[in-house]
């Protein structure tokens, strides 16, 4: 094997153990986006709406946007980002990184209009704050599964990537070919 090539490979058990810690960071996104309702049952807005249910969302967002940010930092650290697989991945954490911090501004704004909520008299102002509620919660929730997404893309990358070590891989000792039997020595004819 040409030993650029070997450079290139990420080690095996680092990109096992990078897809597993990526899967399972975007298994906690999934799990939180199908927690974090805001709507009920039948689609609507509670009538009933907590201002520290919702806070939470906010709180649990940003504990997530710093779980991926830390994870971002730690792979941008290590020196697998030289190669095209590494860059891709730290690419698709860069993305994940951006998105999830965008989703705690939107969860905050939820929040905050139940407080603004409460003070509306009006039914009209009520009903476009509402909306305006739903509007920014679900974009909270969509930005939170974008970088979920790309938490996944980053995991295929390094599974594509760990298909190359079947080929460049150096082959055991079981797996080179048997030389030939030595040939018969100084027989004449």
């Amino acid at each position: 094997m040409n030993p650029s090539y070997h450079r290139e490979l990420i080690p095996r058990e680092d990109v096992l153990s990078l897809i597993d810690e990526f899967s399972a960071m975007k298994e906690t996104f999934a799990s939180k986006i199908e927690q974090w309702q805001l709507l009920d049952r039948s689609g609507r807005v509670p009538a009933a709406l907590s201002f520290t249910e919702l806070f939470q969302h906010v709180t649990g967002a940003q504990e997530l946007s710093r779980d991926v940010l830390r994870l971002t930092a730690d792979f941008a650290a290590r020196p697998h980002i030289a190669n095209p697989a590494g860059r891709d991945t730290l690419a698709h954490l860069s993305t994940a990184s951006t998105l999830s911090t965008r989703a705690a501004p939107h969860f905050a704004q939820t929040a905050h209009a139940v407080l603004t909520l409460r003070r509306l008299p009006d039914p009209t102002d009520q009903h476009y704050l509402k909306n305006e509620m739903v509007i920014d919660h679900a974009t909270a929730r969509n930005y939170l599964l974008r970088a979920s997404q790309s938490l996944h893309d980053a995991a295929q990358t390094l599974h594509e990537h760990l298909q190359l070590h079947r080929f460049f891989s150096s082959p055991s000792l079981s797996d080179r070919p048997v030389p030939p039997p030595p040939g018969p020595k100084g027989h004449s004819r």
